[in-house]
């Protein structure tokens, strides 16, 4: 669930359409099955232009007090919104170091597990999804579940957009799931 702090700040109506075109961007893509597209190229294409407007529908939410936080499947001390951030800045960014597997900056670019299983084993770091009902996309050993955390991602910010809209007095084009 979103964690709500005392004083958000003033949401404009440029935030809002912001909001409202990434949320629709990113409904289109996760509706898709991401681990059937081929090719691979494609697949991470795509991802990628998931990864960066999420990161941005996220970061308003953020900033309208509806921060998403919660850390099922994360990395201790990790939220889905610093997890959702650091993923997409290993994509988009090379030199960012977040494309490390392991200790001896060993990298891993784009890597997916469709189903429960290992996508690999380095040094002592186990890429791996354990779920066999969801997919995994890798970038470094940083790990995001399509279903579990994409999903709810943007099914949270569909239901968060009205009413952030409704709060700073702007109208809002309904989204559908």
């Amino acid at each position: 669930m979103a964690k709500k702090p005392d004083m958000p700040a003033p949401i404009n109506w440029d935030a809002i359409s912001a909001l409202n075109l990434g949320i629709r961007r990113c409904l289109d893509i996760v509706q898709q099955n991401l681990g059937q597209i081929e090719p691979g190229w494609a697949r991470e294409a795509i991802t990628a232009h998931l990864l960066i407007n999420l990161h941005d529908v996220l970061r308003i939410l953020d900033k309208a007090g509806h921060r998403l936080a919660w850390t099922d499947d994360l990395p201790t001390g990790q939220d889905i919104t610093g997890q959702v951030k650091i993923v997409r800045d290993a994509m988009c960014h090379i030199g960012s170091g977040r494309r490390d597997a392991d200790e001896f900056k060993n990298s891993l670019n784009f890597g997916w597990c469709n189903g429960k299983g290992v996508l690999m084993q380095i040094n002592d770091q186990t890429l791996e999804n354990p779920y066999e009902d969801d997919q995994a996309l890798f970038m470094g050993h940083h790990r995001l579940l399509v279903k579990r955390q994409l999903h709810q991602c943007v099914s949270e910010a569909v239901r968060l957009g009205p009413e952030i809209a409704k709060a700073h007095g702007h109208h809002w084009h309904s989204i559908n799931l």
